[in-house]
């Protein structure tokens, strides 16, 4: 919360966390990361990034469809999306064993059993059929449509490719 407030600071006033004065203020957009599908998940630390100067929030990776929607039904009665830009973390799924990884190794990452066992069905050829990508982007798209919000989805894949679209 303090660099939030710093850099916030340097843009609005113009000087820096140990009083400078700057020539020039820098023009940043302040952004912060947010894990709203993790166990215990605290809506009001979210709160105090924004009232620190956040104007966009960058969640971690989020597959659970429900489990997005009712996050983005809590962060829109908190006023949350008329307060920042959101962008939803994707990381298209490549295989079964990696939905698993993702699922139990990554804080705040759930992948769905049936998105595991979608992956186990598709086989090796699931990448390259993009069932991947469908997967990823299928919660974004969902709860935007279901809550009536907007979303940023974006995602850098490894093949340099780029995945993103706003969603409403």
């Amino acid at each position: 919360l303090e660099v939030v407030a710093a850099v916030r600071r340097m843009r609005h006033e113009g000087v820096t966390a140990g009083g400078a004065e700057l020539s020039s203020p820098p023009r940043y957009l302040i952004g912060v990361a947010e894990m709203p599908l993790a166990d215990p998940y605290d809506p009001a630390r979210l709160e105090q990034k924004l009232d620190a100067g956040a104007e966009v929030v960058w969640t971690q990776i989020a597959y659970d469809v429900e489990a997005l929607a009712a996050w983005a039904e809590a962060a829109r009665a908190r006023g949350v999306f008329e307060r920042a830009s959101v962008i939803v973390g994707l990381v298209p799924l490549r295989t079964a064993k990696g939905a698993r990884f993702m699922d139990e190794k990554l804080p705040g990452v759930r992948v769905p059993p049936s998105i595991v066992a979608a992956l186990e069905s598709a086989g090796p050829e699931a990448a390259g059929a993009g069932l991947g990508d469908e997967l990823a982007v299928a919660p974004v798209g969902k709860t935007a449509a279901r809550h009536e919000v907007r979303l940023l989805a974006a995602a850098r894949i490894e093949d340099h490719r780029v995945l993103a679209g706003v969603v409403r």
